[in-house]
This record gives C-alpha cells, sequence and structure tokens, in this order.
C-alpha cells in the first residue's frame, strides 16, 4: 500500500533504492532521510542576491539564459509581472552584473551564459530601486518617494536635493545630472512597482493617492525615454498608465519560462537520478470516483503525469535523488502557465528550493508569502481587495474551478480573472484558467470551507468529544438544515460536505490532498483519511505506523443503482481495540439550485434575484431570500408565501415532496439564530426579522 502519511503531512523524503535490511520503527520513519545533513548540500538563503549566491556557494538553479532572452528581446523597456516570490529579484541581480560588467558571479558558478559574455563591452550607470517599502498612509508614500530620491541623490553623489519642492521636479533634476542632460544613456531597473497596492481596495484614498504619487515618478521617466539604454520593471499587477513608457512581455509566448524553474533548466542541474531500467515507484494516480471536486483534481493529476511522463525519454544527467521525488514537486508546485500562448510551464521556485533544502514537500511558498497563516480565517478577504467586486470573484472563481468543469472560460470574463494568474494562484489553459497543482487546489479547498461556514451561522463543536461513529451518524441531519449550497449535492460532492461538517465541529481542521487522491483533514491531534476504495482497517494500520496522531480512516461510497451514500468509519479506542463502524443514508435530494448568474440570459421575472447574489446559495439563503421580497411587497411573511416565492423563483422545487419540510427546518433554524421571530394571528403563524 503506499506511504500515504509521509507523502502529505510534510515528511516526505529524498530515499534511497529500497533496502529490505532497512526495519524503522514509528520514530524511525518520521526522521529518515538519507542525507544525514541536507543544509549542506542544498544550502539555500531565500533572501540572498546573485552574488551571495555565488560567493557563498549557495544552491543554484541556473537562470542566465533567460537573462539573456531578456537582454535580446527586441525592445528595451519592458515590464514583466509574475507572482510575489518567484525569482524576480535574483533576476534583476544578474541584469544588473551584465551592464556592470561584473561577470565573476557567472563564472564561479559556471553559468550557462558565460560564452556569451565576451558581446557585453559596454558597462553603463546602473540606477536600481524599489518601491517594496511604500507606506499606505498618503503621507508615508510621499514621505518614502522623497526619501528615495534623496537617496539617488546621494548615492550618486549629486547636490542640490533640498532645493527642490516636490519629489517629480527633485527626480528630473536627478534624470538630468545622470544622463549628463541626455548625452549619456543608462540603465533602470525598478522593481515592485504595485507596492502595496494589492493590500488596499481600489476605492479608498490610500490607494488613489499611492498610484498618483508613484505615477508622478513614472511620467518623468517618459521624458527621457531617449536616454534610457535599457529599462526594466518588476510587479505582480501593473495598476499603472505606463504601456508608452514599457512594453508589458508578461503573458507572450517568449516570456512564459523566465521566472520559476523550467524542466531543461532542473534537467541541467544534474540532481536527479532516472534510468529507464528502473521500475518507478509513484503512487496511483487514479482520483476521480463520483463528484465535480475530484474530477477537478484528477486534472492536475493528470496534467502532472503527462508533464513527467514528457521528460523521462529525453532525461540527460544523473543525480543523487529518485526522480520519483520530481514527479511530486510537479504534482504540488509544479504546472504553472503564464502565457496563454505556450505550452511553456514552470515550477515554483521557493517550493522547488525548499523542498530539496528540507528534503520534504510542504507549503513553502504560501508560508513565505504569507498567504498561508496558522489562523487563516478570513484571509480570502484581503488576497483580491485591490481589485473591483472582489467578493463576487472569489465566490463565483471558486465555484466555477471546485464545483463546476473545473475551468473559467475567458471569452467574457473581466480582466479581474487574470490577476489571479499574477497573483500565482491560477494559470493559463489556451483560453481559460486552471488551478495549476495539488498545493493550491488544497488552499483553495480551504478558503472554500472557511467561506461558505462562516455564512452557515452553524457550530457543532459540542460533538468535539465524540467518537467518529457518533459524529458521522449525525452527518444526515447536518445536510437536512438547509444550509449547504445546492451545488455540492447537484455534483455529488458529498467528500466536500463531511469537510464542511468536520471543521464545524472542529473549527481548526485543515484539508490537505494525499498524493493518491484520497484527502486528509488535519485537526491539532487527529487525522482523518478520507477514501474512497479499499480497506478502512488497513489503511487504519498503515497510517498509524507513520505517525503519532490519532488516526480515523474514513470511506465514501456511492451506490448509482440504489443511489445511498454508505460511510464506513475505522479508528483505535483507547484499550487499542479497533471500531469499524459503517452508516447507510439515502442520498439527499437534488435541488438542482442552478448558479443564480447563469439566469442573466434568461427572460425576466419579478422574482429574479439581485444583480451580485451569492454564488454559494444554500436553501436557507433562498428563505432569507423570500423574505426581502415579501417586505418590498409589504406582504405579511407566511410559509404558504415562501412556497410560492420558492416555486415561482425556482419552478424544479414543484416536484421536491420534502419542499414544506425543508422550509419548516429553515424557519426553525433561523429564529434559533435570532434572526427570525414568529407570532400568531387568527389561528396563523407569521414571521418577522428579530
Amino acid at each position: 500500500m503506499v506511504n500515504l502519511y509521509r507523502l502529505i503531512i510534510g515528511s516526505l523524503r529524498m530515499q534511497p533504492e529500497a533496502n529490505p535490511q532497512n526495519d524503522h520503527t514509528k520514530k524511525d520513519k518520521q526522521t529518515f532521510t538519507p542525507l544525514q545533513k541536507s543544509e549542506e548540500v542544498f544550502p539555500v538563503n531565500l533572501e540572498a542576491s546573485f552574488s551571495k549566491i555565488a560567493y557563498s556557494n549557495l544552491f543554484f538553479i541556473d537562470k542566465s539564459e533567460s537573462v539573456e532572452k531578456l537582454l535580446n528581446f527586441g525592445f528595451n523597456r519592458l515590464l514583466i509581472c509574475r507572482p510575489n516570490s518567484f525569482g524576480k529579484s535574483v533576476i534583476v541581480d544578474m541584469i544588473e552584473c551584465i551592464f556592470k560588467m561584473d561577470f565573476e558571479p557567472f563564472k564561479r558558478l559556471n553559468c550557462r551564459i558565460c560564452n556569451s559574455l565576451s558581446k557585453y563591452t559596454e558597462k553603463f550607470q546602473v540606477v536600481r530601486f524599489s518601491f517594496k517599502k511604500v507606506y499606505t498612509v498618503m503621507s508615508g508614500t510621499y514621505n518614502y518617494c522623497k526619501e528615495l530620491i534623496k537617496n539617488l541623490f546621494t548615492h550618486y553623489g549629486i547636490d542640490k536635493f533640498d532645493t527642490f519642492n516636490s519629489h517629480e521636479t527633485a527626480f528630473n533634476y536627478f534624470m538630468s545630472q545622470i544622463t549628463n542632460n541626455g548625452k549619456k544613456k543608462v540603465v533602470l531597473l525598478i522593481e515592485d512597482i504595485d507596492s502595496v497596492l494589492l493590500k488596499l481596495e481600489p476605492s479608498s484614498i490610500g490607494f488613489n493617492s499611492i498610484v498618483k504619487t508613484i505615477q508622478s515618478i513614472f511620467d518623468v521617466l517618459k521624458q527621457w525615454k531617449k536616454s534610457i539604454h535599457y529599462l526594466f520593471m518588476t510587479c505582480v499587477v501593473n495598476f499603472y498608465n505606463i504601456s508608452d513608457l514599457v512594453y508589458d512581455i508578461s503573458e507572450t509566448k517568449e516570456a512564459a519560462g523566465i521566472f520559476g524553474f523550467t524542466i531543461e533548466e532542473i534537467s541541467n542541474s544534474k540532481i536527479f537520478n532516472y534510468s529507464p531500467e528502473r521500475k518507478l515507484l509513484l503512487s496511483s494516480t487514479k482520483v476521480f470516483h463520483f463528484s465535480t471536486y475530484q474530477k477537478n483534481l484528477q486534472k492536475i493529476y493528470d496534467n502532472s503525469i503527462k508533464c513527467f511522463n514528457d521528460i523521462l525519454p529525453n532525461w540527460k544527467y544523473n543525480g543523487h535523488i529518485s526522480i520519483e521525488f520530481l514527479y511530486y514537486i510537479i504534482l504540488f508546485f509544479g504546472s504553472y502557465k503564464f502565457s496563454p500562448y505556450s505550452d511553456q510551464i514552470v515550477i515554483n521556485p521557493i517550493d522547488f528550493i525548499c523542498s530539496l533544502n528540507h528534503s520534504k514537500i510542504s507549503l513553502y511558498w504560501l508560508e513565505h508569502t504569507g498567504y498561508l497563516k496558522c489562523n487563516s480565517r478570513n484571509r480570502y478577504h484581503s488576497l483580491f481587495i485591490a481589485f473591483p467586486e472582489y467578493e463576487n470573484i472569489m465566490e463565483d472563481l471558486l465555484f466555477r474551478l471546485l464545483f463546476k468543469d473545473g475551468f473559467y472560460s475567458l471569452n467574457n470574463t473581466s480582466t479581474n480573472y487574470k490577476y489571479l494568474v499574477n497573483l500565482g494562484f491560477l494559470v493559463y489553459d489556451g483560453e481559460k484558467l486552471i488551478i495549476p497543482n495539488s498545493s493550491l487546489f488544497q488552499f483553495m479547498t480551504n478558503l472554500v470551507i472557511e467561506r461558505i461556514n462562516s455564512r452557515s451561522g452553524l457550530s457543532y463543536i459540542s460533538y468535539k468529544n465524540s467518537p467518529q461513529n457518533i459524529i458521522m451518524n449525525k452527518f444526515k441531519d447536518y445536510i437536512e438544515e438547509g444550509k449547504l449550497p445546492n451545488v455540492l449535492i447537484e455534483n455529488n460532492c458529498f467528500d466536500f460536505c463531511i469537510f464542511l461538517y468536520q471543521n464545524l465541529i472542529f473549527p481548526d481542521t485543515i484539508i490537505k490532498v494525499a498524493n493518491d487522491g484520497s484527502f486528509l483533514i488535519i485537526d491539532v491531534f487527529s487525522i482523518i483519511s478520507l477514501f474512497f476504495e479499499g480497506n478502512t482497517l488497513a489503511r487504519l494500520q498503515v497510517i498509524m505506523n507513520e505517525t503519532s496522531f490519532d488516526v480515523i480512516t474514513m470511506k465514501l461510497t456511492l451506490n448509482s443503482e440504489n443511489q445511498k451514500l454508505n460511510i464506513e468509519v475505522s479508528f483505535k479506542q483507547n484499550n487499542g481495540s479497533a471500531i469499524n463502524h459503517s452508516i447507510e443514508y439515502p442520498k439527499p435530494h437534488a435541488n438542482s439550485l442552478s448558479h443564480l448568474n447563469s439566469r442573466s440570459n434568461e427572460a425576466k421575472s419579478e422574482y429574479d434575484s439581485p444583480p451580485h447574489a451569492k454564488t454559494f446559495l444554500s436553501f436557507i439563503d433562498l428563505v432569507q431570500e423570500s423574505f426581502v421580497y415579501c417586505e418590498q411587497k409589504n406582504e405579511k411573511i407566511t410559509q404558504s408565501k415562501i412556497n410560492s416565492y420558492i416555486l415561482a423563483r425556482l419552478p424544479q422545487y414543484a416536484s421536491n415532496p420534502h419542499l414544506s419540510q425543508m422550509i419548516s427546518i429553515s424557519l426553525q433554524n433561523l429564529c434559533e439564530q435570532k434572526k427570525l421571530q414568529f407570532h400568531h394571528e387568527n389561528g396563523e403563524l407569521f414571521y418577522t426579522k428579530f
């Protein structure tokens, strides 16, 4: 059976060839690695400059050919957008070294560009600065820019800074001096031009002030274009009007592999070992069983195994790490495709380097960028805040990626969705956007769980001390609460329903994707392995041998003939005996509640939804929506009125024999949450807002 736990929780070690004499204990398996001091083999410093990498003998993947491509792009003023911590600064370091004719770092690292360095015969004045530390308060932004320009004056020995009353006039004077009034050409390297804008709402005063302040510096540069030998700008997202200053190469075919590590570059590093005679030891790549959620994860596995299989016939070098490790790096951190016009993929450089350094798989980039926090509640709110209607964008996008066909067509969408490529969460697949890899799939899964549960108003934390067989006996009651998004039931996403339910009992749980397409529901002290084929007791024993956590195995199956769900649970009791418990439910009724936004092309009626209806709409949301309608009509709210509204709004409910019961349960829940109150009048029950 697959060594499941080691590959997922973060204990995947670079392993030598199998040795039958190795008899590892439970403790040994958690610490085993053939590289006793892997830091000495792959010494890294994620903040190191190119020169420091060279002179400190740090681990390095040669990107020098990408630098040469940038210098011979056909344009001398370029802008590129790429995610945070994707290797932009090191590339800029290399460009700076070339224009300063400082070739020694390239030679020390034996870079592939060394044979071409002789053609760079002219040394240029290089002006380099960054807006990374721009403040969110307008006065702070202005002062930062003023201080930045003052430092440029000081660094290049230019006087008279204090005589200028604005940073624009000061910067214009600086350019006149550094270019000898236009008679001398210079190189400018400007990084992080989006500064803190990604953390601000576009309607805020701070956002517009920062854009205006930094834009004024770019407007000065436009006046000195003839004196610029080479200009290179980097950012995550461009919020400025600089199309007449630089050529944006972000989506071009030629720039697709410039940032991140390509397979060819990794092959040239001579790290991984492969020979056609050796049988590969990979886990199952079959994921899809019955839910659209699994189906979309299957696409990630399909893309990863295709990429991996494509590289094997042409593998040139043999290193000391089994090439299977590269497959898991591709699965979890690869398949980034930044151009819709190219098939070139890259691997996240932070994740790649740290995986080698620590000899295990973990979410390094998400942690390094701050996207992943131990307490990530409402973290999604700040991820997309810089874009108009980010709430609807976030919700609609996750809906399509996880529960529909897994793709979002770009034909009729706003450019806001493309920003998510720059942020590093989505990639191009022709004219569509997809989730690139397993680590981001599980990241978005946890965002959706947070989003849905925060809106449900439910909590089952009182079950926390109950055994899982008792907890799952109550699962049917949770489904019947009417607060699950109907898209989950429609698309057989009962695996995801279990995630939501477990999170309401254990609020600190996170979901991780296992290498074999199963899932791990991880709490502080326990792990639930949710899978779909196999034996729960056998799986329980395998995972218990890999961890000191309490382990529960849970198998979910859907009988297509009798349309019944079966959940089988196995776990060890305190006395060491194993419990195996099986529960069967009728498959929940599919309410077929459509994605409301998709009705925009249908004929409008008085019951149509508001323009920004939530995507993750549950039945109880629909009941509350009926209250708004009745209030607008100045009608008293009764169960029969709610029934009429729902049937007019979504006629498919007419065939649902449980409609009346579902409305009653929803009304009861809303009263218990003190959102509604009821009273009797002439023998009839009426409802009003609390």
